[in-house]
């Protein structure tokens, strides 16, 4: 009964979390701040200080394309798949370069995600790199609900503001499906959106070569 009950506690899967791992500080003029959890959430972007952006629901998912399978994790919405991470910062806590690796509990797919500050200090950069079968990788964030928000999309961009023009944009590579402004239904399996709780919301889908194993690549921008 002893060697069950640990190989059951061994086994057990590090779950959503919204408690920073790391926080990123860059106090030249563009004021940006943000941290990421040990799972490789973005959590409290701001820009300017004093206005967080993002909101406890932001995260990734690799889907399948033909629907049969899903592994997601949103930080503060939960999460579903994915097994413990891992970490790499060699110079220490708060400090670049900072990589997380995650495998499926299935082992299926192997994510590695590369955060850094960009831009001059102006953006969090992401790079995503994902080892496994054919699939569409995505990135969600639900942010900070404001007065008077708006949302819209280009097929190089996704935004989200407010008549004073604060909010957040988000950038990514080329060949991306890009949508904003997804409201109602309660956020869910992002492999199935039906939106979010009502709140504005940013979705970046990628379709990867699992051959070329090409990362995908983004930047989040708080706009001023």
């Amino acid at each position: 009964m002893k060697n069950l009950l640990l190989l059951l506690v061994l086994s057990c899967p590090l779950w959503a979390s919204t408690e920073c791992q790391t926080t990123f500080t860059n106090h030249n003029s563009a004021r940006i701040q943000f941290c990421v959890t040990a799972n490789g959430n973005v959590l409290n972007l701001e820009g300017p200080p004093g206005c967080n952006q993002i909101d406890q629901n932001e995260g990734y998912a690799v889907c399948a394309l033909d629907g049969s399978y899903g592994y997601w994790d949103l930080a503060g919405a939960g999460a579903s798949g994915w097994g413990d991470p891992v970490l790499s910062q060699p110079k220490g806590a708060n400090t670049f370069p900072f990589t997380i690796t995650r495998q499926t509990l299935d082992g299926k797919f192997t994510l590695t995600q590369t955060f850094k500050l960009v831009s001059g200090g102006k953006s969090v950069g992401v790079t995503m790199g994902l080892v496994g079968p054919l699939s569409r990788l995505v990135r969600f964030a639900e942010v900070m609900p404001q007065t008077n928000q708006s949302g819209d999309h280009t097929s190089a961009s996704a935004f989200v503001w407010t008549p004073s023009r604060n909010g957040l944009m988000a950038t990514p590579t080329a060949n991306v499906q890009v949508n904003s402004a997804i409201v109602g239904g309660g956020v869910q399996n992002p492999c199935e959106p039906s939106g979010s709780d009502g709140n504005l919301a940013i979705l970046l889908s990628w379709v990867l070569n699992p051959v070329k194993q090409t990362p995908a690549y983004f930047e989040y921008a708080p706009m001023r």
